[in-house]
């Protein structure tokens, strides 16, 4: 809420899933045979068009501090044909209200102003005027005008609308990922809201605690870095053993549960080696200050100790001050790649 600087807003309720769900949900869609079917029809102008789901009402509503429903379907409407992703030009765009408010820049765009934010999608799309500074992103933004830390980005990739204040293991899985801060590939607050894997012993009692997060974190990981080599979405409630079944049924090989949590952890090292050839490292591996002040509300002051979490995750993976040990690579017969 409000460039992550809040803990509650006003408007929630009116721009929820259930004041969706009172007023112009229509019905939802999703992949063949998909049995969650996530995605949201909704009416729009006297027309049946696709329906903005979480991401985007919290990114174009609670973040911009914009509460008018029929606003953000609009909005979703609009990033789906101008091609662009709703986080990134949401907290893009909060940005430029956050430093407006701060007397840094010249955006002219205040909390809350729909019709500016509807301007400035077609000007980003474009790169039109100040749409074209803002088309580069809150890294670009942040270097520009010299306001460190203050760049809700990890790596360059906009935070999600999941917050590690509320999620502690967030703060680990944010700062270590390859891509920066994405949520899907793991969803740790999913565990943090008690989601439990028993094969891994992946549990979290405490979704504000940092002993452990950066296990569980790592143990996540192994497992979920399967779901996209086998083209699966993260939405599905597989389990280990169902997962390592279904790949030794549809391919004849023998899978585990153990084999295939290190087919993740090779998966997930290789590509830490990439980004580290990049000179990408450790350094990297944090949040922004932006994200590590405490708020009211649901998080109730807490902030995670997002070193702590890294230093954890690197000890347990057997990472050197972030690179895969020689140790490390050996075991999961990597040795070739480092």
């Amino acid at each position: 809420m409000k460039y992550f600087t809040k803990g509650t807003f006003e408007g929630a309720s009116k721009i929820s899933g259930s004041a969706m769900a009172g007023s112009i949900l229509r019905g939802n869609d999703g992949c063949l045979g998909c049995i969650v079917r996530c995605g949201r029809v909704v009416e729009f102008r006297g027309k049946k068009i696709h329906g903005p789901e979480y991401e985007t009402v919290a990114s174009f509503g609670s973040l911009l501090l914009i509460d008018d429903l029929e606003s953000i379907v609009e909005f979703n409407y609009l990033l789906n044909n101008l091609g662009m992703d709703s986080i990134s030009a949401g907290v893009t765009i909060a940005f430029t209200m956050w430093m407006t408010e701060k007397g840094i820049g010249n955006f002219d765009v205040k909390w809350g102003d729909a019709e500016k934010v509807r301007e400035l999608l077609f000007d980003i799309a474009m790169r039109k005027g100040l749409g074209n500074e803002l088309a580069e992103g809150v890294r670009y933004l942040e270097s520009k005008y010299n306001v460190k830390g203050y760049g809700a980005h990890v790596k360059g990739l906009e935070i999600p609308m999941h917050d590690p204040r509320a999620f502690s293991s967030l703060a680990c899985a944010y700062a270590v990922h390859v891509r920066g801060a994405c949520h899907l590939p793991h969803q740790m607050y999913l565990y943090e809201m008690g989601k439990v894997l028993e094969e891994y012993g992946i549990v979290s009692n405490d979704r504000f605690a940092n002993d452990g997060k950066g296990i569980l974190t790592a143990k996540v990981q192994n497992f979920t870095e399967l779901f996209n080599a086998v083209t699966m979405c993260a939405f599905m409630p597989v389990t280990p053993k169902i997962l390592a079944d279904l790949l030794k049924f549809a391919t004849g090989f023998e899978f585990t549960v153990d084999s295939i949590a290190k087919a993740g952890e090779r998966m997930l090292t290789l590509k830490r080696l990439y980004d580290l050839k990049c000179g990408i490292n450790s350094t990297h591996d944090t949040l922004p200050e932006i994200v590590l002040q405490p708020l009211e509300g649901g998080t109730m002051g807490n902030v995670p100790d997002v070193k702590k979490q890294v230093e954890e995750f690197y000890n347990f993976r057997k990472w050197v001050n972030g690179v895969p040990s020689k140790e490390k690579l050996k075991e999961l017969d990597l040795e070739w790649a480092s």
